[in-house]
């Protein structure tokens, strides 16, 4: 039986004080040629949602407004999705294939991933609906009290194509193999860089009067 042919998305999100926030997704085939991109329209909160988000509105952007925009609307399968903002891990609430993230730092632990994947993998996908006050995953983590040393070596680095990546160790061995089938991909790190240059293109093209003005999903 053939091997499934594996993909690798990659999410990011602009940030401009005039435009607003602009997430973009690129899905790429095992020899880094683009199968489908996907871009949202700018999006910029209200001076209401900034308050009654407070401090959880950058997480809620990136990951429930519009990264889970762009994974619904994608058309083609993804194996594992590469983003290189660490709110953009808690995708993995809404995805069932891996989330990883570009980590080029010299660290051994990145502590902010760490939490997110102790909080993944301590959470139930219990509905929140409930409650009035929204709250972050790191917020819940912090609320469950967990002990710095029970959030150490959740993570491992992985080489994608020249470029390190950090990996959950709930998601490793998977992630590994859907690794093996990408190496012909030239680059591991040079497709966020194509995302940005064709989220600038678009943006040069939208008249003011188009941008969103709030999100959708808040």
């Amino acid at each position: 039986m053939a091997r499934v042919a594996e993909t690798i998305g990659y999410y990011t999100v602009m940030e401009d004080r005039d435009t607003g926030w602009t997430g973009g997704l690129l899905l790429l085939n095992q020899a880094g040629r683009p199968l489908e991109f996907q871009c949202t329209l700018p999006v910029r909160p209200t001076r209401a949602h900034e308050i009654l988000f407070g401090a959880t509105l950058r997480e809620h952007l990136i990951t429930e407004v519009i990264g889970k925009l762009l994974v619904d609307k994608c058309r083609n399968p993804i194996s594992v999705l590469c983003c290189d903002l660490h709110e953009g891990i808690a995708l993995s609430e809404f995805c069932s294939f891996p989330v990883i993230y570009l980590d080029e730092s010299d660290q051994e632990h990145d502590e902010i991933f760490e939490q997110y994947s102790r909080a993944r993998s301590s959470q139930r996908r219990t509905s929140d609906s409930a409650s009035t006050k929204p709250t972050s995953i790191l917020e819940r983590l912090r609320a469950e009290q967990k002990e710095p040393a029970e959030i150490s070596m959740l993570s491992r680095k992985l080489e994608l194509s020249g470029a390190s990546v950090r990996v959950s160790m709930a998601d490793c061995e998977r992630v590994q193999t859907i690794i093996s089938g990408l190496s012909d991909l030239p680059d591991g790190a040079e497709p966020f860089e194509r995302i940005r240059e064709a989220i600038r293109e678009a943006q040069s093209q939208i008249s003011p009067a188009t941008q969103t003005r709030s999100p959708n999903a808040a």
